[in-house]
């Protein structure tokens, strides 16, 4: 069983599509915002990592869901896919009520003793405010997505995605600065944007599964009896991977609230680096998400000689795909930079922190690869051990890069690179050590 750079790229560039667009969702806001102002922009970085902390709950589920589904359709067991989506759905909709009730009623409480500047917590709280409802409408569209990338159908993806930020942008112009009518609200309207964006494309994933997928060979019931021992077994599947993903994105947001210390242009700059390393990240996570699904197939199929393979062929692809953008943007940076503000000093203080995040992405693309097919391949414990070490370099270079000696934004994301090269030496140990041929899910 051996797999084609095609088949790869066939799996990863809807993906990718649907991940760019997204990402523009966020680039859209921060565009926005950054013409509202500097404690908009600052206000939208924490605000929005805090979402994705809790968020990445949702995702990691939907990711251990997608390693089993991936597993099952390489074994050519579609019924029980059928199942695992319906238990799947229950969960993260349950899930995703708990994560509106905490962040609409909880922020507060949790963000007021850790924000110094009164303005930033204001602007913080009215967006997750709106942004709140949203969790609604993504935790219901990760379990479409871990169905589609598991089954290796992604063309979903790109309509979706191309719905949800048309619908976006234009909700941003009309709702941010209060334009044919619409309410002026700043930055809370930059999240009800975001929210009705994913209520949008949810509809479509609905529609979509309804007219183009055929329910009879996947047993799709939306009123079935829930199976405990398999429902038990998807949790303990995806609890590693729920936990991999909520710890990472917490220290993530711990790193802007250790920069929100060193002053308000320091999170603006921040949050434009975020903003753009996050597409080009998006980039890597979709060759990485196809490498996971296939060697999740392979592994499925009693099939795990394939694997390094996999690893191999989608590393050269994302060096070809990614590197020259990258060149780009780093020879050209005032050009990006000027997308998200038109402040030329703002753009003089990021241009560093560009190159530094720029360079990352040598240790990044192998590291992400290796680190998500050891998730696809069924071991998501080993995955998670993986991340809690590289978050561990990463904590304690920011450690002592901020909290220590107060240093420049740029110094402080040299943290990045920590974090990928932990991740890299830690993944390559697992394949050349552990027995990773005999994992079953």
């Amino acid at each position: 069983m051996h797999v084609s750079y095609k088949q790869i790229w066939l799996i990863s560039y809807p993906i990718m599509l649907s991940l760019m667009m997204e990402q523009i969702v966020g680039i859209t806001d921060t565009a926005f915002l950054g013409r509202v102002g500097e404690i908009a922009l600052g206000a939208a970085a924490l605000s929005s990592v805090y979402f994705m902390a809790i968020y990445m709950l949702g995702f990691g589920f939907s990711m251990g869901a997608q390693i089993m589904i991936s597993h099952r359709n390489g074994a050519g067991n579609r019924p029980e896919i059928g199942a695992i989506f319906y238990e799947g759905m229950v969960f993260l909709i349950g899930l995703g009520a708990l994560a509106f009730a905490l962040t609409r009623w909880g922020s507060a409480a949790i963000l007021g003793p850790i924000i110094q500047s009164k303005e930033v917590l204001a602007g913080c709280l009215d967006y997750l405010d709106w942004r709140a409802w949203g969790f609604f409408f993504a935790f219901a569209s990760l379990m479409y997505r871990a169905f589609y990338v598991g089954i290796e159908h992604t063309k979903a993806f790109t309509y979706a995605s191309v719905l949800m930020v048309s619908v976006n942008v234009v909700l941003d112009y009309l709702l941010v600065f209060g334009k044919a009518g619409f309410p002026e609200m700043g930055i809370g309207g930059a999240a009800l944007a975001s929210s009705i964006s994913e209520a949008c494309q949810l509809v479509f994933f609905i529609l979509y599964t309804r007219f183009r997928i055929d329910g009879t060979a996947y047993a799709f019931r939306y009123l079935r009896k829930l199976n405990l021992p398999r429902m038990g077994k998807l949790l303990s599947l995806s609890g590693w991977t729920m936990g991999q993903y909520f710890v990472a994105v917490c220290v993530w947001f711990v790193f802007f609230l250790a920069v929100e210390h060193l002053g308000e242009r320091a999170l603006a700059v921040s949050n434009i680096i975020r903003s753009l390393s996050v597409v080009w990240f998006m980039v890597l996570a979709a060759f990485s998400s196809a490498a996971s699904t296939l060697a999740g197939n392979m592994m499925g199929a009693g099939k795990p000689e394939g694997v390094p393979e996999v690893v191999r062929k989608t590393f050269i692809l994302s060096v070809a795909f990614l590197m020259p953008a990258l060149i780009l943007v780093s020879v050209f940076p005032e050009a990006t930079l000027r997308v998200y503000t038109d402040d030329a000093a703002l753009i003089a203080d990021s241009r560093a922190s560009l190159w530094v995040i720029a360079a990352a992405c040598l240790w990044a693309l192998p590291a992400h690869v290796l680190q998500k097919v050891i998730s696809g391949i069924g071991n998501t414990r080993a995955a998670f051990f993986i991340e809690v070490a590289s978050l561990g370099g990463y904590m304690a270079y920011v450690a002592i890069a901020i909290y220590w000696l107060k240093s420049p934004v740029a110094v402080c994301w040299v943290a990045d690179h920590v974090y990928w090269l932990v991740m890299l030496v830690c993944s390559i140990a697992y394949f050349k050590r552990a027995n990773w041929r005999a994992v079953r899910v």
